[in-house]
């Protein structure tokens, strides 16, 4: 199967039923990851949810770039832990409510690009 299908594949494959989601079309908004890191002491929840939206952006930028496109959008850097990133996306949610009416992924993904972009630091 070509790259271009497979991408296509997986995503009618993990497609969200309608009644599961709210008006973003996500299981979660930006408002309920807020509600589940605050900043001081994010959850475990909150952990574990950004880890996996960073996780899927990444492979899907990386599926991108295998088919000639150059795509970063944010370079966590390697001394990074799973719980300062959660933080700094409480702390991105915190500073930005209009990031809360967006989907959790996407709130996730605009706080690792404002907080880690790519390049010289």
């Amino acid at each position: 199967m070509r790259a271009g299908g497979l991408i296509v594949a997986v995503a009618a494959a993990v497609a969200l039923p309608a009644a599961a989601q709210d008006r973003t079309g996500a299981f979660l908004t930006g408002a309920d990851l807020a509600s589940r890191c605050a900043a001081a002491s994010v959850s475990g929840e909150c952990i574990m949810y950004v880890a996996g939206a960073l996780d899927a952006a990444m492979a899907m930028e990386a599926a991108l770039r295998g088919m000639g496109q150059n795509v970063r959008t944010f370079c966590l850097p390697a001394s990074a832990t799973s719980r300062a990133v959660a933080q700094s996306v409480a702390a991105y949610l915190a500073q930005h409510p209009d990031a809360r009416n967006a989907s959790a992924a996407s709130a996730v993904h605009a706080a690792a690009v404002a907080a880690y972009p790519c390049g010289p630091r």
